[in-house]
């Protein structure tokens, strides 16, 4: 699994007009750097209004996943834990759908802004 960390002395930002335009290059775990172009400029507005969805989703998203979480370890506490299994069944699945469903929402704003993130196919690797 490639872990990628972006560069952050390596950002470019340039600022007129209400308008935004950066290029990033993010390092790859194998030292390679790629560098990130976003297909057209988005107003900061615009920029604004994805952040605070993005923040709006990961807040309410990740609070719903924790407490999930705790029920479902609260559950496995229990004493007659093996009578709740498919309740605590259900509640890891729903975290995992609940972790999908933020990861697409999050993607969907940062596509909108031509900000998203992309990974480089995992056959594509040279070692």
């Amino acid at each position: 699994m490639s872990t990628h960390k972006k560069a952050p002395s390596a950002t470019t930002l340039e600022a007129s007009d209400n308008e935004i335009n950066f290029e990033e290059e993010i390092v790859m775990s194998n030292s390679t750097v790629k560098t990130v172009r976003p297909q057209e400029s988005a107003s900061i507005d615009v920029l604004a209004g994805s952040i605070a969805t993005m923040d709006c989703l990961a807040q309410e998203g990740f609070s719903a996943i924790a407490s999930i979480a705790r029920l479902a370890l609260a559950g496995l506490r229990q004493p007659d834990r093996l009578a709740h299994m498919q309740d605590i069944g259900n509640a890891l699945m729903t975290i995992a759908s609940k972790a999908e469903d933020i990861q697409n929402c999050i993607n969907v704003q940062a596509e909108m802004t031509g900000n998203h993130w992309r990974a480089e196919p995992i056959l594509n690797h040279h070692h």
